[in-house]
């Protein structure tokens, strides 16, 4: 601990030195460090013209303030030691206690069960590899790499054009390509790795509550859904968001109790992953309000938790989250961060009509396998029945997480109405986990109920419910995987393109190479990001943004036409004679200005 307490006093004497370095830094000094440290010489001329004085001066008030804060944090850590090494004992020693039970979790389960976890895990581990080096990247993924992880994690950390960027996993994934030459590794990675360790944080949760049956069955039916399949190995934050919400409640119902041998690491975890939660997308804020909210009224009805331990925990929720986005506020501006103009404030009789509806998507969203969908039902409804003829020991059933479930799956219309607006379905993601475990709950109380009665059908009911389970898993996956062929298929064909452009070649007999031009955004990107991962300079004109760009182009140029969202080749070719290089069912490749061509 006392070297823990030095390193303190280093931390606080290098924060304020680079605070109080940062604000006496010059225009030039913080140029030369942008474009040569952090890689950015290619936009050394946007840079110039961007940095203006009165943003200088933000950017040294705002990270400089922020060091120097960050020190005074440090010293005050130092001047109260003595409480802050007590709490850490007390978090050590219960963590030591949680590995203890982590190790022993597995005892009750027989060697078949214990098989069946590992496959599944395995099973799911090789699905996100696949998917990862078989599925070309989304828009989405194109624009975090160009715009943000591409140029390392400090721009990722401090620009934000638009919602494309979530935070944490850009800077992530910055720093990860500068460690690996994969760039499928470099962007996918975080979130691969948050998909495994999410199966585990569900089934440590989930085992506490449910038999060994009901937990595979759970954790099935969770990864068939195909709001959590989508973003599972894409370099998004939405897994992130949901390992957030399965470690919050694996540590609620422990700050519910009156007595928990955890209850200090308890509140640490649902600190942390607050704002981790928050670092990866804002909009994680409507999870944390949920969880908060029943935190809330369980302390005004059972006075457990203190409602004075929640406040200072929403308190340091907010400090944490805005130290993070210090930065991205300095250079970006606040309003980069809340407003999202793809997402505009409606009227509240607007959202009224439009309620209906949107939980109707949600819903879909989910389970567009239907099956799921009604299974989840159908056990819904049986579990509430065998709970309602046993409500007379309400013990058998964890209420808390019953309450948050449920509460959750509610709150997103009142959230709605609130902020008038009518967000993307993948905001509400996190429903995920309650729609799990509402799942393993209502099977537990079913089964629960003929445990005594008839133990046999019981024994019998177990793995048929994890084979049935599995079947429409299987099924709902490999429905997601066509339809996401489907909906994604432009991207494999502008794969196809850009090998063509950045490896192969048309093999162009071209004095000089030719001009590129796309006629839509997602041309554009693509093009943008075959570039960028090869590493070649490229310039591309957009003819959808600059129709007579053509025109004035007397050089050889390759076009790149998006067939379903790219504006009509009859327009901008005007009876130029065009060769077709390359055409599928998306996209066209022509060659004007030249000879033709054999390829």
């Amino acid at each position: 601990m006392k070297l823990l307490k030095y390193l303190i006093s280093i931390l606080f004497l290098v924060a304020v030195a680079a605070g109080i370095g940062f604000m006496l830094m010059s225009r030039a000094t913080l140029l030369d460090l942008l474009i040569h440290r952090a890689g950015l010489a290619a936009y050394s001329e946007k840079l110039n013209g961007m940095l203006s004085e009165s943003l200088l001066l933000k950017a040294k008030l705002g990270v400089g303030g922020l060091l120097v804060g960050l020190g005074l944090l440090l010293a005050a850590m130092w001047r109260f030691w003595a409480v802050i090494e007590t709490y850490l004992r007390t978090v050590g020693q219960q963590m030591k206690l949680l590995s203890i039970y982590l190790t022993t979790v597995l005892r009750p389960w027989t060697f078949g069960q214990r098989l069946m976890l590992f496959s599944l895990f395995f099973a799911l581990t090789f699905l996100l590899f696949y998917c990862a080096y078989s599925i070309p990247f989304i828009y989405d993924e194109l624009y975090t790499y160009i715009a943000f992880s591409s140029r390392g994690p400090a721009i990722s950390l401090v620009f934000y054009p638009f919602p494309n960027n979530h935070v944490l996993v850009s800077v992530l994934a910055g720093a990860l390509l500068k460690l690996a030459s994969s760039v499928v590794f470099g962007m996918r990675a975080t979130t691969i790795l948050a998909s495994m360790l999410l199966y585990w944080v569900l089934f440590v949760g989930l085992q506490r509550w449910a038999r060994p049956a009901v937990v595979l069955t759970a954790l099935l039916f969770f990864f068939g859904l195909d709001m959590v399949l989508l973003y599972s190995f894409m370099a998004r934050g939405y897994t992130i968001i949901l390992l957030c919400t399965a470690i919050s409640f694996c540590v609620v119902p422990e700050l519910l109790k009156p007595q928990s041998r955890y209850r200090q690491l308890s509140w640490l975890l649902l600190g942390f992953a607050s704002v981790m939660g928050m670092a990866a997308i804002p909009t994680y804020v409507y999870g944390f309000a949920s969880i908060m909210i029943t935190l809330g009224l369980y302390s005004l009805l059972t006075r457990q938790p203190k409602m004075s331990q929640l406040i200072v925990l929403g308190l340091l929720v907010v400090v944490g989250v805005v130290l993070f986005y210090t930065p991205l506020i300095t250079v970006s501006g606040l309003s980069a961060l809340i407003k999202n103009k793809y997402v505009l404030p409606i009227s509240r009789p607007e959202v009224l009509r439009k309620l209906l509806p949107a939980m109707g998507n949600l819903t879909y969203a989910f389970f567009t396998f239907k099956a799921l969908g009604w299974f989840w039902l159908l056990a819904l409804i049986l579990g509430g029945l065998s709970f309602w003829r046993r409500r007379q020991d309400s013990r058998q059933l964890p209420q808390p997480l019953v309450v948050l479930s449920l509460l959750m799956l509610v709150l997103p219309m009142v959230f709605m109405l609130a902020q008038s607006v009518v967000p993307y379905e993948r905001c509400w993601q996190y429903l995920a986990v309650p729609l799990a475990y509402l799942l393993a709950l209502a099977l537990e109380a079913v089964l629960a109920g003929f445990s005594t009665e008839r133990p046999a059908f019981v024994r019998l009911a177990g793995p048929a419910l994890v084979l049935l389970m599995l079947l429409l898993t299987v099924r709902s996956a490999w429905g997601f995987y066509h339809k996401l062929y489907l909906d994604e298929s432009h991207s494999f064909s502008y794969r196809r393109i850009g090998t063509l452009l950045t490896e192969q070649g048309f093999r162009l007999n071209l004095a000089q190479p030719p001009v590129y031009l796309a006629d839509s955004f997602l041309a554009d990107g693509n093009m943008e990001f075959d570039f960028t991962t090869q590493h070649r300079p490229f310039s591309c004109v957009r003819l959808d943004a600059t129709p007579t760009a053509l025109d004035s182009v007397t050089v050889p140029a390759l076009i790149v036409h998006d067939k379903h969202f790219g504006t009509d080749p009859a327009g901008y070719l005007k009876g130029r004679p065009a060769q077709t290089l390359y055409e599928d069912d998306h996209a066209t490749v022509f060659l004007v200005n030249s000879a033709a061509v054999k390829l």
